[in-house]
């Protein structure tokens, strides 16, 4: 019980540590707080004694997600965004289009040797276009119609790929 506590208030404050030290530290200015927290994710991922639970992980991503889209959306101003941004709203077109054809192209390869290839296609899909939110959105979807998170990471071929593998996803 304490230690789930501990754990949640680790994933909640590491972010807002992570803000406070790219205004404060010229370092993390450069890198940037969201690298700063992969950086820590991946090191925790790949620490042998550090067991991390991830049902609360996913639990508090979920919400996370659930809470930070409405947030974002209410403080849109849609038509004077589509007024000062035709070009990034091309681009991002573009983007998108160039994803799905890339992902169409990857998936056939991929078929026989990643379980589940079409979702995880779809998940890569959502990450490209929209970053992590949407990879944890879909992958929040896709994991409770039984699919194991590790199968989301290509097979382990090696002991690199293997650490890898395990901190594809963080280490789930």
């Amino acid at each position: 019980m304490i230690g789930t506590i501990l754990e949640a208030l680790f994933y909640l404050l590491v972010p807002t540590a992570a803000l406070w030290l790219e205004k404060r530290v010229r370092v993390v200015s450069v890198m940037g707080s969201v690298a700063l927290c992969y950086i820590i994710g991946f090191a925790i991922a790949n620490t042998p004694s550090v067991s991390v639970d991830t049902q609360l992980a996913l639990t508090l991503s979920t919400a996370s997600v659930a809470l930070a889209i409405p947030l974002l959306l209410f403080s849109l101003d849609f038509r004077g965004w589509l007024k000062q941004a035709p070009q990034t709203l091309l681009a991002f077109l573009w983007v998108v289009v160039a994803v799905c054809v890339a992902t169409a192209i990857a998936r056939p390869i991929f078929a026989d040797r990643v379980a589940d290839s079409a979702k995880v296609a779809g998940m890569l899909v959502g990450v490209y276009t929209g970053g992590t939110p949407n990879l944890a959105a879909s992958a929040t979807k896709r994991s409770s119609r039984s699919m194991r998170p590790t199968s989301w990471c290509l097979p382990r071929t090696s002991s690199f790929s293997s650490r890898l593998d395990h901190a594809c996803l963080g280490g789930y």
